[in-house]
């Protein structure tokens, strides 16, 4: 599988092993030495807030954030390809890829979130690591389409036995069967609606969405709209609305609750605009 990396000169998006448009640097590709060991698991480097698992929960960094993050992202791909003890560089390194890539997907910038995730993939060693960003990239492959490239990222993960890990790549996994049209399948991974315990820790988000994107395929309206209540009551309308725009899924349907947020925006803005109309 070709890769799309980033130029470490430039940043400019470059397929491995070809010259970089923008600067005329060659872009090679490093592979990374996998561990034959999960090693030590924490999902958000030491005094970060950000949970980054899965990578579409993070939240992209205001300019100012992104340049002194921008920094410190080619100081850790430079400390991980000369650092013998890495853990704590690894973590940094894909922490930092789940949040540059949030802020390029709010760009709008597809191919540079791409080369992002990618090159944090090819430098990474830990499967622990290598799992979460595979799984990124196998809904970023399936939601654009490309859904045997989502197949092949899904191939490089084998089981971490770390539980959220695990949970992260079955959401990608029923991402991606129901895509294919396995309806059945994509419910039987992440649980029967209109809530399950199936799936554990911060993928339980995207599984939730998931089950409500499943039931608007079959048309099931009133199934969708109960596992949209449950998912709201446990996660928050603002938050669900959030992810689902991210991930592309459960379009469709809102529960009453939101409906209801909306309508009183809705009256507080004009509201709003007929005083001020009627105080000129």
């Amino acid at each position: 599988m070709l890769l799309l990396l980033e130029c470490d000169a430039c940043l400019e998006p470059t397929a491995a092993f070809a010259t970089c448009a923008r600067c005329g640097a060659r872009v090679a590709e490093r592979p990374a030495r996998v561990r034959s060991t999960a090693g030590p698991y924490r999902a958000t480097p030491k005094d970060e807030r950000i949970k980054l698992l899965p990578f579409e929960l993070a939240r992209a960094p205001s300019a100012d954030e992104e340049a002194r993050l921008l920094q410190e992202w080619h100081a850790a791909k430079t400390e991980l390809a000369e650092a013998d003890d890495d853990e704590e560089i690894e973590l940094r390194l894909t922490w930092l890829a789940a949040v540059l890539s949030a802020a390029h997907v709010k760009r709008g910038d597809r191919r540079s979130e791409r080369a992002c995730l990618e090159t944090a993939w090819s430098r990474v060693r830990r499967p622990i690591h290598r799992a979460t960003i595979a799984a990124r990239l196998a809904r970023k492959a399936t939601r654009e389409g490309d859904l045997d490239r989502a197949e092949a990222w899904l191939a490089t993960i084998h089981p971490t036995k770390v539980a959220e890990v695990d949970a992260d790549v079955s959401v990608a996994q029923a991402v991606l069967a129901q895509a294919r049209g396995a309806d059945a399948r994509a419910l039987e991974i992440v649980g029967a609606p209109p809530s399950s315990r199936v799936i554990q820790g911060n993928p339980r988000i995207l599984a939730a969405l998931v089950r409500v994107s499943v039931l608007e395929q079959r048309t099931d309206t009133i199934g969708a709209r109960r596992a949209h209540a449950a998912a709201v009551r446990e996660h928050g309308a603002g938050r669900l609305e959030e992810v689902a725009l991210r991930l592309d899924l459960a379009r469709k349907t809102k529960t009453p609750v939101v409906l209801a947020s909306v309508a009183v925006v809705t009256a507080i803005t004009v509201l709003v605009l007929a005083f001020i109309v009627a105080t000129q």
